[in-house]
């Protein structure tokens, strides 16, 4: 699912209170991207055990993850968050900052996009992504 035909935006805080099945070999996300998806920003991915955020950018050619470890294990509802800046991208959960990226910050408006990926084969289907909401505020002027 994706918003980039009726909701973009460039900066501010945006926040997802959501929980997802613990499968080996799935991965769900909420991530900001572009059109191109040129420009990603992964707000949280959850993967089995693990949970991560990061930055997604090309490098000649190549898409690079820059990776911040949210240090929670999919499980319960959980809020994640960013506040994106142009200088930076903090990550927080439960209004925790867990990290920051200061590199390769996208300069651009981006859409909201949810996603539920199998990328191994297993039999532990069905796989729950529940998202209770998601918040997007715009930056101070």
């Amino acid at each position: 699912m994706h918003s980039l035909n009726f909701f973009a935006q460039e900066y501010g805080q945006f926040e997802v209170k959501l929980k997802a099945s613990k499968i080996k070999g799935v991965i769900s996300s909420v991530s900001l991207f572009d059109e191109d998806e040129e420009n990603c920003i992964r707000i949280v991915s959850l993967e089995s055990k693990k949970a991560y955020g990061g930055v997604i950018y090309n490098d000649h050619g190549q898409k690079v993850m820059s990776k911040v470890n949210l240090g929670f294990k999919p499980g319960g509802y959980v809020i994640v968050g960013i506040e994106w800046s142009p200088e930076r991208i903090e990550w927080k959960v439960n209004e925790k900052v867990v990290g920051a990226i200061t590199n390769y910050i996208p300069h651009e408006k981006l859409g909201l996009r949810i996603e539920t990926e199998v990328i191994k084969q297993t039999s532990n289907l069905p796989h729950r992504l529940d998202i209770d909401w998601i918040k997007c505020y715009q930056p101070n002027s």
